[in-house]
């Protein structure tokens, strides 16, 4: 009898904590986050971020993880049929990086992690990439600026699958005039 009240009271805390600390720990048991994440504590979930000057950005930060020296390291999450990070996904990330960092005065790792997942829910892993610095993001807001606003002819990103749907292919320096 003592026994089962015991492991009925263990059972209880362990719910307790799950309902708790759930969130914190949802990813931390998945395999595919990498080890220095398994370690850190988990901050920041869908949240955005901002930055006070202009031109102002905002971003969306999937997850922030915040290591014992605190350092937070990003992470996006993907969808997807393989394991592989994309210049968008060091774009996005880079985004994010600038607007935690200056929203909340943070110091934020100058890498992060892309962990992909199958649509049937299977995990498939993390890419570690290197993202832009400050400048560098400021930089391709300021381009993109001037595309949007007919100031600079817009590049082909290196996808050339990508052109026949792009809506800036009429005004594109590698395909105007050819279709």
């Amino acid at each position: 009898m003592t026994l089962n009240l015991t492991l009925a009271g263990v059972v209880i805390v362990c719910l307790v904590l799950l309902y708790r600390y759930g969130r914190q720990f949802a990813l931390a048991g998945e395999p595919g986050l990498p080890f220095e994440l398994r370690r850190a504590e988990l901050i920041y979930a869908e949240q955005t971020f901002q930055t006070g000057g202009l031109p102002r950005l905002r971003a969306r930060v999937d997850r922030a993880y915040r290591k014992s020296n605190g350092t937070y390291v990003l992470l996006e999450l993907k969808t997807r049929k393989r394991r592989v990070a994309y210049l968008s996904d060091v774009i996005e990330l880079s985004a994010q990086r600038v607007a935690l960092m200056e929203q909340e005065s943070a110091a934020v790792a100058a890498y992060g992690y892309v962990l992909t997942q199958h649509a049937s829910g299977r995990w498939l892993g993390t890419v570690r990439v290197s993202l832009l610095n400050v400048q560098q993001v400021y930089e391709l807001m300021n381009r993109r600026s001037a595309v949007m606003a007919d100031q600079a002819l817009a590049k082909a990103n290196g996808f050339p699958y990508l052109c026949p749907n792009c809506l800036h292919r009429s005004k594109c320096m590698l395909t105007a005039g050819h279709g």
